[in-house]
């Protein structure tokens, strides 16, 4: 609750919570306590989900992890009242840009799906991120976007 509040105090309007290095709030109750202070203090919350999801890997089991982490993210992120769910779709691998672009778009369909359907209710969004390797590179220097599937 102290954080949020000097959050507030600071004139901050917007906090991420990060698990991108795991999910760390494991129960709905630990996830409401937060809810409650972060909604006190006047904050949004979204979360940025861990960085080992690539959905365009060539093993199955690691894309179907993936889609896990990011659906556990989407319950957690309900528990809190988050906005947004943020996280880097994959990479290249041995395809090219096309293909892997291809390929991620398939989890649209999925989190399409469990939207209309009432499993997600937090935005869910890729990061755009600068590095050769991520999937939707840009050459803009210094360049980090949001955008919705």
């Amino acid at each position: 609750e102290e954080t949020f509040a000097r959050y507030k105090e600071s004139g901050l309007e917007t906090a991420e919570i990060p698990f991108t290095y795991g999910i760390y709030i494991k129960d709905k109750e630990t996830a409401e306590k937060v809810r409650d202070a972060d909604e006190k203090n006047g904050i949004s919350l979204s979360i940025h989900a861990p960085y080992w999801i690539n959905l365009n890997s060539d093993n199955v089991d690691k894309i179907e992890k993936s889609k896990e982490r990011i659906l556990k993210c989407c319950e957690v992120g309900n528990w809190l009242g988050a906005k947004r769910i943020v996280f880097h779709a994959g990479f290249y691998g041995k395809m090219n840009r096309e293909e892997a672009r291809d390929a991620i778009y398939k989890i649209d369909n999925l989190l399409g799906s469990l939207w209309v359907e009432g499993y997600i209710s937090s935005y869910t969004r890729i990061e755009i991120m600068k590095k050769l390797s991520d999937l939707y590179h840009t050459n803009q220097s210094n360049f980090v976007s949001k955008v919705k599937i």
